[in-house]
């Protein structure tokens, strides 16, 4: 048994985990959704703070890459040797 279909059954529970007939992962909100015939979509395997973490993250990052451009952008002003005219 894959790891996909043991998430889907716990998502699911015992009663419904015979009627599994699929599963779906997301990148773009994280999430897995388990599909049961007859019985809609369940979601598993994902925890409540995996996207406010993704988005927390990704938002440091551009917040430091766009400090490093500006100090690298400052540095390079002091550094400069004088233009001659």
């Amino acid at each position: 048994m894959t790891e996909h279909v043991q998430v889907c059954r716990d998502a699911v529970g015992p009663a419904r985990a015979p009627r599994l007939d699929g599963y779906e992962a997301t990148y773009a909100p994280l999430g897995f959704r388990c599909h049961v015939a007859g019985g809609g979509t369940f979601t598993g395997g994902v925890p409540a703070y995996a996207n406010p973490a993704a988005l927390a993250l990704a938002a440091t990052a551009a917040v430091l890459a766009g400090a490093a451009a500006l100090a690298s952008r400052h540095w390079a002003a002091r550094t400069a040797p004088a233009a001659r005219a």
